[in-house]
């Protein structure tokens, strides 16, 4: 998804979906991959929306019931947007430069919070349970 200026054409967001690892199960999942917007264009909702957007897409087209997400804990900001719109912090993920948090949101129609992790499959040595 992008966010685009109707008048200049100027796109400052974007929102990337992609079949990401999930750490929670041996697979893949629906994920976030990538969510950005121009300097002069945060603290305005655009990020949200492109949220919501993407939101919808899922759930539309790919009947998804949960969208993930891997962000930097040091990345306060987003992760306080991310909490905000309802992802819920899952596990710690340890990459070659830092320790993300892996995040979730229930799709259900419902808005049902996220389900509880118990803990975490074996696969994943690098990621432990909050």
């Amino acid at each position: 998804m992008t966010a685009e200026d109707p008048v200049t054409g100027e796109i400052f967001g974007f929102c990337e979906i992609a079949l990401l690892e999930n750490p929670l199960v041996d697979g893949f999942a629906l994920a976030i991959s990538n969510l950005a917007t121009a300097p002069a264009w945060r603290r305005r909702g655009v990020a949200t929306r492109l949220l919501q957007s993407a939101q919808r897409y899922a759930r539309s087209q790919w009947q998804a019931d949960a969208l993930g997400l891997y962000v930097n804990q040091e990345n306060e900001a987003a992760v306080k947007l991310y909490e905000k719109m309802g992802y819920k912090k899952t596990v710690t993920c340890s990459s070659l430069d830092c320790t993300m948090w892996y995040m979730v949101k229930s799709l259900s129609r419902e808005d049902r919070p996220a389900p509880e992790i118990e803990h975490v499959s074996d696969t994943y040595s690098k990621c432990k349970s909050n």
